[in-house]
């Protein structure tokens, strides 16, 4: 197809006439069936990632997300290890969407993901559950580590809104869960859990602007 996958060399570094036109051929075709094999490794792998990943912002999406959260929770019950979860959903984005355009608010959930990825350890998992909510697994935290977590945020969306300098400003609220090994639940059970705390967070911000 005309396309450079890689390069083999095969050398001799005492005979320059060593390789006949029929040992060259076979060069040849041994080099075809490799970069015909690297290619389709290759494809493979793109075709893996669009399966498990949220391609528009570079987060997991929600199936294959859950899927490792699953396996994760099952880990830490054999280690007695916690987990932390944060579920994050935007104030605002319905405005901003109404107000300036979906792309735009497109604009917005890009930023969002970018902020979230900043805080996170490379062991951590961020999920995009659909629209405008995203769940974060912190792997060995605990509920003692929420301080730390929102100061984080907080900062990190305060830096946001200075330099992005619209004409509006990009709130979201987080509720968290702790998987807790000695009193297990289930990963919908944690879902809920941190759901309804984020709701929570959302419900008093609305009264606060009353």
């Amino acid at each position: 197809e005309d396309k450079i996958i890689g390069t083999m060399a095969v050398l001799s570094y005492t005979n320059s006439e060593l390789y006949s036109e029929k040992d060259i051929k076979i060069i040849e075709f041994v080099s075809g069936q490799v970069a015909s094999a690297i290619d389709r490794v290759q494809k493979e792998e793109e075709l893996k990632r669009l399966a498990h990943y949220d391609t528009f912002i570079g987060v997991y999406n929600r199936g294959y997300g859950l899927e490792l959260f699953q396996r994760q929770l099952k880990l830490s019950k054999r280690n007695k290890s916690s987990l932390l979860l944060a579920y994050s959903d935007l104030d605002n984005l319905k405005d901003i969407n109404d107000e300036f355009g979906h792309k735009e608010g497109d604009k917005v959930v890009v930023k969002v993901a970018k902020l979230f990825k900043s805080i996170l350890r490379e062991v951590d998992i961020i999920i995009r559950m659909g629209g405008d909510e995203f769940l974060v697994i912190f792997l060995d935290s605990s509920l003692n580590e929420i301080p730390i977590i929102r100061k984080r945020l907080s900062k990190e969306l305060i830096r946001l809104n200075q330099i992005s300098k619209k004409p509006y400003k990009i709130e979201f609220s987080t509720g968290f869960s702790n998987y807790d090994p000695a009193n297990p639940q289930s990963m919908d059970e944690l879902i809920r859990i941190a759901d309804e705390d984020m709701y929570k967070e959302k419900k008093s911000k609305n009264k606060g602007r009353l």
